[in-house]
């Protein structure tokens, strides 16, 4: 629309309605003209009360302009197939932070069970300068079956 100044706001059975609205900016388009929305929150509105709304817009000069609230006209994001691709989107986050999640957790049994197998090996080294002279455990050494 041309000039930048209008009026838009929505309105039930002839009242102007200012719960549940979401006014828009004014934005220019690159061709010199304007646009403008006006929202409506229809979650807690029942399909059949629908026709009682309608949207007016109002420039000066001219006759209002009435728009029937019609569901063949809405957009939203709601349903569809943005639906669908937003689940998946979602889903697919998911499955990356649950799979980020268990290597952090697997990286951290890794180096902790290392870590505790390093320090076993190091508290029962008994190595001497001569490999030779080490002692075993009494059980580990051959059994003696001379008679003196």
């Amino acid at each position: 629309f041309y000039p930048n100044r209008v009026v838009m706001f929505w309105r039930r059975d002839d009242q102007e309605l200012h719960e549940h609205v979401d006014h828009g900016e004014v934005l220019p388009n690159h061709d010199g003209t304007f646009q403008v929305s006006v929202g409506l929150n229809l979650t807690s509105v029942p399909p059949e009360d629908w026709t009682r709304y309608e949207c007016v817009v109002q420039l000066k000069g001219i006759e209002d302009i009435l728009v029937p609230l019609d569901p063949a006209r809405i957009m939203t994001n709601w349903g569809g197939d943005g639906g669908v691709q937003s689940n998946i989107i979602i889903g697919s986050v998911v499955l990356l932070l649950a799979a980020a999640v268990g290597v952090f957790v697997g990286v951290f049994v890794f180096k902790r069970r290392n870590d505790s197998a390093k320090q076993r090996l190091a508290g029962s080294d008994t190595s001497s300068a001569d490999p030779g002279e080490q002692n075993p455990a009494p059980e580990a050494q051959p059994l003696n079956t001379e008679v003196n």
